[in-house]
């Protein structure tokens, strides 16, 4: 496990951790072999983090496609292409951090908040087109309304 600091705030270990640790090594392996990618993902959660005022607590990054098959995950999911990040704001609500990031320009791909058992998290996906997204339950999206 790696707890080397990619960026200030963020290590390879929180970008490539994972609670099925029977597909850990195929995980650290798509990030190995996409290490510019990841750095940049560390760096986008590095802005996240300033805009919310928050730290942020990684819940899934890099997926490899066996762990995406095992969460049911979207076969065209950008957490595979070592694009994407679902995270929860440690000292915010996650609605209110999504608001924060919406107001605040910063570029984005993808904006989801997903409802995950009695809380939610924040999807982030890499891109310019700043779809606002709420999901329900997984599966199932609609157009954010605030």
């Amino acid at each position: 496990m790696d707890k080397t600091l990619i960026t200030p705030h963020f290590s390879f270990e929180e970008l490539t951790k994972t609670n099925y640790v029977e597909y850990k090594s195929t995980v650290e392996l798509v990030a190995k072999e996409n290490l510019e990618k990841v750095t940049e993902l560390a760096w986008h959660l590095e802005s996240l983090r300033a805009i919310i005022g928050s730290p942020l607590i990684i819940t899934s990054a890099v997926r490899s496609e066996e762990l995406n098959t095992a969460l049911n995950g979207s076969k065209t999911s950008q957490h595979l292409l070592v694009e994407a990040v679902d995270f929860v704001p440690q000292n915010k609500g996650a609605k209110s951090a999504l608001k924060a990031i919406v107001k605040s320009g910063y570029p984005f791909g993808q904006l989801i908040l997903e409802k995950r058992g009695l809380g939610q998290i924040i999807h982030f996906g890499v891109g310019t087109k700043r779809e606002v997204l709420y999901s329900p339950k997984q599966g199932v999206y609609e157009a954010w309304k605030e």
